[in-house]
């Protein structure tokens, strides 16, 4: 896989669009090879996915978090 973990991504300053697969399947190869960056976010223990909400708000989180810094 070519995801970065979000806890070290850099989140890009020009206008991003953030996209969200389902819980089960993620998104489809053809649009992760339209991506520039894909980036997962890390879990400890058996449990290796998020629902989409979840996902979103620490997405959205981390984004606002680390770009409010510069």
């Amino acid at each position: 896989s070519r995801s970065v973990p979000m806890e070290s991504f850099n989140w890009p300053s020009e206008p991003t669009l953030l996209l969200f697969g389902s819980e089960s399947v993620g998104l489809s190869d053809e649009i992760l090879d339209l991506c520039n960056h894909v980036v997962a976010i890390s879990m400890p223990g058996s449990v290796r996915s998020f629902n989409v909400g979840c996902a979103s708000a620490i997405c959205f989180y981390d984004y606002s978090f680390k770009l409010g810094k510069k």
